[in-house]
């Protein structure tokens, strides 16, 4: 028992640290790459941003003129797009440090233009800049796109979120958004991630109960309603919708990957769900340091010791970058007791990931194994 002891605070600290950032993560990672659909053209898909953390460029003061052409660029994707397309193309094929998120944004524009739609573009270009953190630029270009078509609901539910972003009153614009269209997948998305913001869950859970009818064979509708209820405290509401999402898309790794996920960090049936998860996910990936960890959690909630050890040291042998495999294999090391051992991967996760908040988790450990 001392392992649940020393292993359940972490979880719950980590499970709070992800609901946290929950909000950035479902808009890039779900409602764009998903409720796109509810939009006037479907093959942004293809390059619309679905998973991990926002890139934010943060360059530093310089004289490099592709660097000032750059920043003029982003100026212009929120105002002209297409003005913006030239020196984007210019810098996506040279060795700066911003040709990555010029080429991206490039793209996002060049897909859009062939809708033949302003208002879309000024979405596309939008959502492209959101989806590297430059949400005041996306503010802009969502403004842009609710002038020129008032009657767009997806463009002022894209407005709504780049408020919220910044810190301001985003009702409004989600208020007119669902006023336009009720029967928009994505706008019910938004609205549902605007309330599960307030903690209003059982409102949240209106609009995730409406996506469900608008999209009933979506196993993201499913795996997002269920995270509502781990919010809400409901694990029995949240095991259901979970288990629906693995019936409609049983051979579907992204949600396989979500259920172990979710599962592991609030520790909600482990055995019935995120250990059999990770072994879907380790089945396809053998060497994968995220499929190993999740391993590795699964058998230390069950208390599988020289199990959850094997999988823990498999995940550092095959990710030795991955932050989150170190972080989890010294709190699994510290609930044993073993803290000299367990301070060098918290050290490790530090200098792999400065900043983030497995660092700052690292941080808090090492603070207290310090005495």
């Amino acid at each position: 028992m001392v392992l649940l002891r020393v292993y359940e605070p972490y979880n719950l600290t980590v499970s709070r640290a992800i609901l946290a950032r929950a909000g950035s993560l479902i808009l890039i990672a779900i409602v764009l790459s998903i409720g796109i659909a509810a939009l006037p053209a479907s093959f942004l898909r293809a390059w619309l941003p679905r998973a991990g953390a926002l890139l934010t460029p943060t360059p530093a003061p310089t004289t490099d003129p592709l660097d000032l052409s750059f920043e003029e660029a982003l100026q212009l994707a929120a105002s002209d797009p297409l003005a913006a397309l030239p020196a984007l193309q210019d810098i996506s094929f040279t060795g700066n440090a911003n040709a990555t998120l010029a080429r991206r944004l490039a793209a996002a524009i060049q897909g859009a233009r062939l809708a033949d739609d302003e208002a879309y573009l000024f979405i596309a270009s939008g959502q492209a800049l959101a989806s590297f953190g430059e949400w005041e630029l996306a503010r802009v270009a969502f403004f842009r796109a609710v002038e020129t078509a008032p009657d767009y609901a997806e463009a002022w539910a894209y407005l709504s979120e780049a408020q919220q972003q910044l810190g301001e009153d985003g009702l409004p614009a989600l208020t007119r958004a669902i006023d336009l269209n009720a029967e928009s997948l994505g706008v019910q998305l938004f609205a549902a991630l605007y309330w599960q913001r307030q903690n209003d869950f059982d409102q949240a859970n209106l609009h995730f109960h409406i996506a469900s009818l608008l999209a009933p064979n979506d196993p993201s509708v499913q795996i997002q309603w269920g995270q509502n209820a781990v919010l809400a405290g409901n694990v029995v509401e949240a095991q259901e919708h979970f288990q629906q999402a693995v019936e409609l898309a049983p051979d579907d790794l992204v949600v396989w990957r979500a259920l172990a996920e979710y599962s592991l960090d609030a520790e909600i049936i482990v055995e019935e769900l995120g250990l059999p998860a990770a072994q879907h996910l380790l089945k396809a990936f053998p060497q994968d340091s995220v499929a190993l960890t999740f391993m590795g959690r699964a058998h230390a909630l069950l208390e599988d010791e020289e199990t959850a050890r094997y999988y823990f040291e498999r995940a550092i042998l095959f990710g030795p970058s991955d932050a989150s495999a170190h972080l989890h294999y010294a709190l699994f090391l510290l609930s044993l007791g073993d803290v000299d051992h367990a301070r060098v991967f918290l050290d490790q996760v530090i200098a792999l990931a400065p900043g983030t908040a497995e660092a700052e988790l690292a941080s808090h450990w090492l603070g207290q194994t310090s005495h």
